[in-house]
């Protein structure tokens, strides 16, 4: 056969007439009517199976009487193999012959007229029963082929049923369901419940019926399934149309899904924290008791509202409640927050709170809120914060009161060594000076007096500088990248401050161990000034001969005031300094043989430069006999001073 099929619109149509005006006729008049109709004939009978192997047609038209065959007999011949639409078009019609003809099958029954305008109703015709042939091969392909199961049933007799409905019971062929009482199929059902449910349908007084039974397979187990029930026209027939799902999955499902709302459900119970499930709407749906014991409201007076117009949520954040919301349900990230709610008492307190979007097989089913009472937590953190700066305000004052007695206490100790020791040799010379006044003749004597007194004096001052030197600094080569390396990284600099380093490697002879005090003082510093966030660099490079290290900051920076005496002891910007910080470094670079130097910009920041001198040990030896030279050279200018106060007097 022929399977090329024409278009939805056109209809291909076999005419069969022993009656050749005929079918001139009713192709002439039917192309006029409709023009989609093609019209292709045949005189003979029995030339209708070739033509019908050879060609597709949408419809057969043929005469009742003919010589070779009666319409009745071509009929019954085309339906042993075709389910092709049949009208029989005679002249000769009878109820007898139209009761024969649909009895063997034929789609419609029309009469031949003199009128040309039967052909007009007669195109109608044809084009009904293939548009209506067409939409029952598309709903009977859609039904045989639907996953869901497709059982039509007259007088609870089962009289259809489609593939899907053949596999779920377990048959091979629908013969061994054809007949079969449809309330048999079901089990653990009260058969009565279902025929009044039925009834109510066939009357009209339901459209349909949905329920969830148990079908038994032909291995007798039993398979949960969900049933649509309706009343279809089957053949003139009211009869009843069962669609039929599967829901063992579902069931499995929902068993899983109760068996973990009960663990889940338990675990929110019993929540020390507050916590809330809301839907898609902003209504909230569920509550913990929890969430009542912090707040003091009810689940009956929480459940049902708005989450954004709760009575714990102050009237102030009502529009950051709903943009949050909102944000969330668009499926934005919402970071935990901290805010202010207000208990049923009237009371305020601080709460904490996360929200998460629940979904079920990807799709978003409601908003979980879990909220912490942080109202304890908040009120230690602000007797923390006052007990901080009312201790921070005591260690000031008494810092400072320190550091002056302190400053006193060693100024005023200088002071009475100096001038107790000095005492002595000072009367000593003012009495012999008185005596050579009242008795010349004993200015010899007096002089001897003088001399020894000076002497005396010089040596107490020695001493005194003697002990108020620094120690002998204990040198060694180091690597002063890597040592400055090691005092950034074991000095505890504060997250929000950005460190970078540019260190040339290069070979320097110093005291480590003073080094790394200046190195963490400035650092220090730098920190100090940048109290909230900066930058520190730290640079090293080798300069002719000499290290520079650099040590920049963008903190506060220094005032002109403080800048010009910053290296003198005692002087300080911070309420906690000594002011001998710097005082140590410049002390410690002098004794290296190098210098330091600070440039700094109000709001621009500090910059601290160190240069230190590159010497090799034999170098700082031989510069240490010289220094033990000028020492002795410097006792002789001493002694040479001595004598020209001896020579004067």
């Amino acid at each position: 056969m022929n399977t090329s099929q024409p278009s939805n619109d056109s209809i291909r149509v076999l005419h069969v007439d022993d009656d050749e005006t005929q079918l001139l006729m009713m192709r002439e008049f039917l192309l006029i009517f409709d023009p989609e109709i093609e019209i292709d004939s045949v005189i003979n009978p029995l030339k209708v199976e070739e033509k019908l192997n050879k060609t597709w047609y949408d419809c057969i038209i043929m005469d009742y009487q003919m010589p070779e065959m009666t319409g009745i007999d071509l009929a019954r011949n085309i339906r042993k193999e075709n389910s092709i639409p049949i009208i029989l078009y005679t002249g000769r019609g009878s109820e007898e012959v139209a009761e024969k003809a649909f009895s063997v099958g034929v789609t419609d029954y029309f009469r031949k007229e003199l009128s040309t305008q039967h052909y007009q109703v007669l195109a109608k015709r044809i084009r009904d029963v293939v548009e209506k042939q067409r939409m029952e091969k598309v709903y009977t392909s859609i039904i045989k082929e639907a996953s869901d199961s497709v059982v039509v049933a007259v007088d609870e007799k089962l009289v259809f049923a489609n593939k899907a409905f053949i596999d779920l019971v377990g048959v091979s062929s629908i013969s061994d369901l054809m007949g079969v009482n449809v309330l048999d199929l079901l089990n653990n059902v009260d058969k009565n419940s279902i025929r009044n449910e039925i009834e109510s349908l066939l009357k009209d007084e339901k459209s349909y019926v949905i329920s969830e039974l148990e079908l038994r397979r032909k291995d007798s187990k039993n398979v949960p399934v969900e049933v649509n029930t309706s009343v279809l026209d089957y053949f003139g027939k009211k009869s009843i149309l069962f669609f039929i799902r599967d829901i063992r999955e579902r069931k499995v499902l929902e068993d899983e899904i109760k068996k973990s709302e009960t663990k889940y459900r338990s675990l929110f119970e019993l929540a020390p924290d507050g916590i809330i499930t809301i839907n898609l709407k902003g209504d909230v749906t569920w509550i913990n008791p929890a969430y009542s014991t912090i707040t003091g409201y009810t689940r009956e007076e929480i459940v049902g509202k708005k989450i954004w117009s709760l009575s714990p949520v102050r009237a102030s954040d009502v529009k950051m409640f709903f943009k949050l919301f909102v944000n969330l349900i668009k499926g934005k990230s919402i970071p935990p927050l901290e805010f202010q709610w207000i208990s049923k008492d009237g009371k305020q307190g601080w709460g904490e709170g996360r929200a998460s979007l629940l979904k079920i097989n990807n799709k978003m089913t409601e908003v979980l809120l879990i909220t912490r009472d942080i109202t304890a937590r908040k009120l230690m953190e602000e007797d923390l914060r006052k007990y901080s700066k009312d201790m921070e305000h005591l260690a000031d004052e008494r810092a400072r009161k320190l550091l002056d007695s302190e400053k006193m206490i060693a100024a005023g100790a200088i002071a009475s060594t100096v001038a107790h020791d000095l005492r002595g040799p000072l009367g000593a010379i003012r009495n012999a000076v008185y005596l050579m006044d009242l008795a010349p003749e004993k200015s010899d004597e007096m002089k001897k007096i003088i001399m020894r007194a000076l002497e005396n004096a010089t040596e107490m001052l020695n001493n005194i500088r003697s002990k108020t030197a620094e120690d002998v600094l204990n040198l060694e080569e180091v690597e002063i990248a890597s040592f400055i390396k090691s005092v950034i990284t074991e000095t505890p600099i504060p997250s929000w401050i950005t460190v970078r380093s540019d260190l040339k490697e290069a070979t320097v002879l110093i005291d480590k161990l003073r080094i790394r005090r200046v190195l963490e003082n400035l650092i220090r510093n730098a920190i100090d000034a940048m109290p909230e966030s900066g930058k520190l660099q730290i640079n090293s490079k080798k300069a002719e001969n000499r290290i520079m290290i650099e040590i920049k900051d963008t903190g506060t920076g220094i005032p002109d005031n403080i800048l010009r005496d910053l290296f003198k002891p005692f002087q300080t910007t911070k309420v906690k300094g000594t002011g001998l910080g710097l005082y140590y470094c410049e002390k410690t670079l002098e004794a290296h043989g190098g210098t330091i130097d600070v440039k700094s910009k109000i709001g621009k920041g500090t910059k601290v430069t160190l240069e230190i001198p590159l010497k090799t040990i034999m170098e700082r030896e031989i510069e240490s006999l010289t220094i033990v030279s000028d020492s002795e050279t410097h006792q002789a200018e001493n002694q040479d001073i001595t004598q020209l106060l001896h020579f004067k007097l």
